[in-house]
């Protein structure tokens, strides 16, 4: 829980200051000052346009004492995926193929109708 009144606060990305504010005004540093958006009433770091380099540890303090750790890790979009059927005599395989280098972890997800499984990048049904 935040402590009231905040007088001061500091957002560190590892441990390179983001953004800090101490009552008067907010300031942003290095890439944070476009992106970075701060909260005072709440201690709140928003940030915009997301991209790898700024995922790793972002730790607040408020009022001069660290509140909490946050891991960010930013992933690239998952692209539009190529679906492929293969059907042979006694089953069907289904294969989702797209490049996912830098989108990892991904999470397969095969439906039809009502029934959902979970999976890899292929799904076998047996006729």
């Amino acid at each position: 829980s935040v402590e009231n009144p905040i007088y001061n606060i500091r957002w560190k990305q590892g441990p390179n200051i983001a953004m800090e504010w101490s009552g008067d005004k907010i300031i942003s540093y290095r890439q944070f000052k476009d992106r970075g958006s701060l909260d005072i009433s709440t201690g709140v770091m928003t940030i915009t346009g997301l991209t790898r380099e700024l995922s790793g540890i972002y730790t607040v303090e408020i009022n001069n004492k660290e509140t909490s750790k946050t891991q960010l890790l930013v992933i690239s979009p998952v692209p539009k995926p190529t679906i492929s059927v293969l059907c042979e005599m006694t089953h069907c395989v289904f294969s989702c193929d797209g490049n996912i280098t830098g989108a990892e972890p991904v999470t397969y997800w095969w439906t039809a109708g009502e029934k959902r499984w979970t999976s890899t990048d292929k799904h076998k049904i047996t006729k």
